[in-house]
This record gives C-alpha cells, sequence and structure tokens, in this order.
C-alpha cells in the first residue's frame, strides 16, 4: 500500500524462498537474508530487509511504522533505528528507503541494496514470531519472472507493506 500509495509500482507477490528466511530472521530476532543461492539462481543481486523487534504484540502495523515514518534521528534517546547514529548519519531512514525501493546503491563490500524505484518484478517474504514481538520483511529484485509467487495469504496472518 505505501508504494502505491506513492505512485510506485507494487511488490509483485510473496515468494516463499524469502517468506522462509524471513521468518527464519523473525524467530532469531534479526535482519533477514536472502538464501544461500538467491544470487546464482535467481535473483538480480538487489535487495533489502528489514526486523523490528522488542516489544510484544506490537505487530505489523508498527512495524511498517517504524520502518516508514519513525525510522530517522529522534535524538541519543528517543532514536529506534539502530542505524541512526546520528542526524547525518547514512543508517537514518535506510528502512525506509530498502522498503520503498528508493534506493539502489552499493557498500564498500559490494552489495547491493534497495531495488530501485520503478521495479515492476519485485517480490517480498514476511515472517513474525514470539507473538508478533519481532517482524521481518525481505524484498528482492528477481532477474527473471516468478512463477513460484504466493498470490493468496493466510485470513490470520498480518500483510506487509
Amino acid at each position: 500500500m505505501e508504494r502505491i500509495s506513492l505512485g510506485l509500482p507494487p511488490y509483485v507477490g510473496m515468494d516463499a524462498s524469502l517468506n522462509a528466511a524471513a521468518q527464519q530472521a523473525a524467530v532469531k530476532q534479526g535482519d533477514p537474508y536472502p538464501p544461500a543461492n538467491w544470487a546464482s539462481t535467481y535473483f538480480a543481486g538487489t535487495w533489502g530487509s528489514a526486523w523490528f523487534g522488542g516489544w510484544s504484540g506490537i505487530g505489523t502495523l508498527a512495524a511498517d511504522y517504524g520502518w516508514l515514518y519513525n525510522d530517522g534521528w529522534g535524538g541519543p534517546n528517543g532514536t529506534s533505528n539502530y542505524a541512526c547514529t546520528s542526524a547525518t548519519s547514512k543508517g537514518c531512514w535506510a528502512h525506509r528507503d530498502e522498503l520503498l525501493g528508493q534506493t539502489d546503491y552499493s557498500t564498500p563490500n559490494g552489495a547491493t541494496w534497495g531495488v530501485g524505484l520503478n521495479c515492476t518484478t519485485c517480490v517480498v517474504g514476511a515472517g513474525s514470531a514470539q507473538g508478533d514481538a519481532s517482524t521481518t520483511v525481505l524484498v528482492a529484485k528477481p532477474s527473471v519472472p516468478d512463477s513460484r509467487l504466493h498470490l493468496t495469504f493466510d485470513v490470520g496472518a498480518d500483510c506487509l507493506l
């Protein structure tokens, strides 16, 4: 919904391998990473991810809000984004940029983060654990159209982005 409301293409659907990786990260309470074979077999090499946690029962909506609207500098005691260490830190708003696709840049070690604003083939995976106290999302840009998408969802499950 966030991408559509900003006039960006929506994510195409949920990928089972990304869901599994995101769920595993949610259980471990950390950022998700694409599966080990993602770059060589399927994905174009661009991806973004986020983890939100620490407050039991907060849920997916709060995670979405945190990543997209509360990811910047709030002072030394008012910032929930661990990567946002000052008002000028590159980590500020990085989750928003990654998940909306507003970045497509390389890190010093050559990893590419973000999927780009105009990605029309991007897929997503999501995970939730510990009573929604740990929520993750993983977005990737496929190198070929994804025929393995999950275009339906569990009625009891939360939806992301």
